[in-house]
């Protein structure tokens, strides 16, 4: 797959990510999902050859708080071997299908082997929120 597909495929269809996904000017983007391929942060679906999703999970500080820390940090670098111990952000979520968010959770959960303990946060709306489990498990059985 190359960058300038999965680029492509943000731009064209950021309106069906939850609550404004890759909202970044367009110069920023490429640059956030090059961050996020090179810190292993990208995760993506196919279909037929065809890209069907793509997601940007990362491992925010211990005792992240909305209030003092910021939800995305290019500067923040944890090691893998850490990332189990500490929340994540899911920072941004595109599907086009039912079977996509289906692979996707199914990613996320070998990508981030403690995720169902972690707590995980997402900007909604404008606001920083918590994720239960029951978020994804919803996208999961539907």
């Amino acid at each position: 797959m190359l960058f300038s597909e999965i680029l492509e495929f943000v731009i064209n269809n950021r309106d069906k990510g939850r609550s404004g996904s890759f909202e970044f000017a367009d110069n920023v983007l490429a640059s956030y999902i090059a961050w996020a391929f090179r810190m292993d942060y990208l995760i993506t679906t196919h279909k037929d050859g065809k890209l069907t999703g793509v997601l940007i999970a990362a491992p925010l500080n211990k005792g992240f708080s909305p209030e003092q820390d910021k939800l995305f940090s290019f500067d923040r670098q944890i090691p893998i071997g850490e990332e189990k111990d500490h929340p994540l952000g899911v920072l941004d979520f595109i599907c086009t299908d039912p079977d996509s968010r289906k692979e996707m959770i199914e990613k996320l959960l070998l990508r981030f082997d403690n995720f169902v303990n972690q707590d995980k946060w997402a900007m909604r709306f404008g606001e920083v929120v918590k994720l239960p489990n029951r978020y994804f498990n919803h996208f999961y059985f539907i």
